[in-house]
């Protein structure tokens, strides 16, 4: 079974809604589709 993630954003976990793996200076960061488009138009910092 794969581990569980969370979005950094909302703590949401990977069996609830997709996460998408993002490297933001240096880090890998977890944010789930709900949170993505904010982090892409630069609502909120990855």
């Amino acid at each position: 079974m794969a581990e569980v993630r969370n979005c950094t954003k909302c703590s949401t976990n990977s069996e609830n809604l997709v996460l998408l793996s993002t490297f933001h200076k240096g880090e890998e960061k977890w944010v789930c589709t709900r949170c993505f488009p904010k982090v892409i138009h630069g609502t909120v910092e990855a």
